[in-house]
């Protein structure tokens, strides 16, 4: 068989172009919506899809469209590494909070709470 085993039929091109761009818009901030709240980008852009009745595809074509202008995108390997120095920080922070107060109860003498409550 020579040519393409898919052809695109005339209506299913030109179902795209009924949609305007206030439509595209608001499919772009759904997925956005969509990934804060944890879904991945595929699976938002085929939520989004579903509901248009269009392609994943081209709801991907109208995020990336978006992307110069209203989208900042970050990767998801950066956020892993972000999130990964941010708890190794935590941790720190967490030792050294365990050794000041360990240092500061070394150093002073073992009050009660009642010497609190006398003030």
């Amino acid at each position: 068989m020579n040519g393409p085993r898919y052809r695109q039929s005339a209506e299913t091109s030109n179902r795209y172009r009924d949609i305007d761009a206030a439509v595209r818009e608001a499919a772009v901030a759904a997925v956005i919506a969509l990934e804060a709240h944890g879904q991945s980008e595929s699976a938002a852009r085929r939520a989004v899809a579903e509901q248009l009745g269009v392609s994943a595809s081209a709801v991907r074509e109208w995020v990336r469209a978006a992307e110069g202008t209203q989208r900042n995108i970050v990767a998801a390997s950066q956020l892993r590494r972000e999130l990964a120095d941010t708890h190794a920080q935590l941790a720190v922070a967490r030792q050294l909070n365990r050794d000041l107060v360990a240092a500061l109860h070394a150093r002073a003498p073992a009050v009660g709470a009642d010497h609190y409550l006398a003030r």
